[in-house]
């Protein structure tokens, strides 16, 4: 019989527009996350750990 291995379920965290302090589910490594533009939109930011670069959540600016 052959092992398979399956990667953890992802953990997105409410994030927010500017980077803040998480412990990572993938690395287990405790960091400020590093924040990026998605698509040049100014409304939207995602997250991602700065020690592995895993993608952690998405910040979306509320419509008014």
């Amino acid at each position: 019989m052959v092992a398979t291995t399956t990667a953890p379920p992802p953990a997105y965290f409410a994030v927010g527009p500017k980077p803040h302090e998480v412990c990572c589910p993938y690395c287990k490594q405790k960091g400020k996350t590093i924040t990026r533009r998605f698509l040049l939109s100014c409304c939207m930011r995602r997250q991602y750990c700065s020690s592995c670069g895993e993608y952690l959540g998405t910040y979306r600016r509320p419509k008014l």
